[in-house]
């Protein structure tokens, strides 16, 4: 996938395009300033006016940000939830089939599924009807219609921080003002503006209605959240809530904070600091990777048993994954129990740019560094428990490293494996738990009472595949 480096600007000249204005909040580049500009809009911003100027210049709407992520700019508009740019994009002719790094929404990273794993049920409606053959109709701007109906609320210390961020700027009252920034919001289709004690200001976006009982207390600063609400054509759609899973019955996290060591770690935990900055004030919001930061085996064990992804991404704080929280808190128990979940160390970095190896490496958990490279070789196998003789928490020496697959018991398969085999041999996708629910129903198995591995064991072998 890609466009050609080679395609020439057919309408403007370079230095009218602007190329490499738009932000692009650490999107890798693509395979020319033109197609990295358009694949930066369709990310990080609502300008459909400006989408539809770069196609018109030559921008490729099959090219992709590099080969790790393979996404296109549809793609972005998917996965960001930009329903105006996605539109905009389909009409003008983006393609809807081709794969991508689906980021753990779904099987093969179409833009539909992109759309659908976060939660996006407008745009993945609207890429149904393209995919049957009816296109979308946008305007080339919402200021195309004319002046922008709606009104403003204004509040005080309350944010979506961290969320729908889609233009910085900074030293805002030198440049700008907040009725030019109100402007710009209205125009774009974005959802706020948000200024405060921190210096800068941050432009919002959200594909539905942001309200007051969407944000949280703001945590170390004071700030002011104006929120537009516009009416008519240009009116959002109320927030549909992704299905989280039940947590287990009688759940609850264990006292104490695991293997962390470092005093500030501690005082993150114990102090609720980490709770209310990162999870919004719910550790149970999140709870695979509250278990995952604090070691919590059990939890997480009850949990994966559950149902839950242990690749889960943590929408409020930059797609980070249980195993991340794990590497930077230095809990090697932790990642042990999440790797034999299925929970995999070379997984693309999240959003903001971290592994769960660069996670340990930034914190300087030097044995939780060594843990994830033993799984990163292969001297631990991924979706298998620890083998006999290995301690939990203890690294195998360079001399005795053994694949753990080699202790398992005989025929003893990993989840993960199986949930692959489901995936290929019934055409499925969605979570662990998802695809074995569907395998159940598809096969006609009983799925009352039996532990998610028990129930994938039996579909896989109704379906023939171990």
């Amino acid at each position: 996938m890609g466009g050609s480096p080679t395609k020439q600007v057919r309408n403007s000249p370079p230095d009218k395009l602007k190329l490499g204005s738009t932000p692009s909040h650490g999107n890798p580049t693509s395979t020319s300033a033109l197609n990295t500009e358009l694949n930066n809009v369709a990310r990080n911003t609502n300008d459909t006016a400006r989408a539809r100027e770069l196609v018109a210049a030559g921008a490729d709407l099959c090219s992709t940000n590099g080969p790790t992520w393979r996404h296109t700019p549809l793609h972005q508009a998917a996965y960001h939830g930009r329903y105006e740019m996605a539109a905009t994009l389909v009409e003008l002719g983006a393609p809807l089939d081709l794969h991508s790094n689906p980021c753990g929404r779904g099987a093969t990273g179409m833009p539909i599924e992109l759309a659908r794993g976060g939660g996006h049920h407008k745009i993945a409606t609207m890429l149904e009807k393209a995919a049957a053959g009816t296109r979308p109709t946008v305007g080339s701007s919402p200021a195309s219609a004319g002046q922008v109906e709606g009104r403003w609320e204004v509040h005080k210390n309350i944010d979506m921080c961290f969320q729908g961020d889609v233009e910085i700027i900074h030293n805002w009252k030198h440049v700008t003002s907040i009725a030019k920034m109100k402007k710009v919001v209205e125009e774009k289709g974005y959802s706020a503006v948000c200024v405060g004690s921190f210096g800068h200001a941050a432009l919002k976006s959200f594909d539905y209605q942001l309200t007051k009982a969407h944000c949280k207390p703001s945590q170390g600063y004071t700030n002011e959240l104006h929120i537009w609400f516009p009416t008519g054509q240009n009116r959002k759609p109320n927030k549909v809530e992704a299905p989280r899973l039940a947590l287990p019955a009688g759940f609850r996290f264990h006292d104490g904070f695991g293997e962390a060591t470092r005093g500030d770690q501690i005082g993150h935990i114990t102090s609720g600091g980490v709770e209310s900055h990162c999870f919004k004030g719910d550790k149970m919001s999140w709870p695979l990777h509250w278990a995952a930061m604090i070691g919590d085996v059990q939890a997480i064990d009850a949990l994966v048993a559950a149902g839950h992804d242990p690749n889960v991404k943590m929408t409020d704080w930059y797609d980070s994954e249980p195993l991340g929280w794990a590497a930077s808190f230095g809990q090697c128990k932790g990642i042990e129990a999440l790797c034999a979940a299925g929970a995999d160390p070379s997984r693309p970095a999240n959003h903001a740019g971290y592994t769960p190896l660069s996670d340990a490496q930034r914190e300087g958990h030097a044995k939780a560094i060594q843990l994830i490279n033993e799984y990163l070789s292969g001297a631990r196998s991924i979706g298998l428990k620890p083998a006999i003789g290995v301690v939990m928490g203890e690294c195998v020496a360079p001399g005795e490293a053994i694949n753990a697959k080699s202790k398992a018991g005989d025929g003893e398969k990993p989840l993960f494996e199986i949930v692959d085999a489901l995936k290929r041999e019934l055409a499925l996708c969605g979570t662990m738990k998802e695809v074995v629910e569907q395998a159940a129903e598809a096969l006609g198995v009983s799925v009352k009472g039996k532990p998610l591995s028990v129930l994938a064991t039996e579909c896989a072998q109704q379906v023939g595949v171990f």
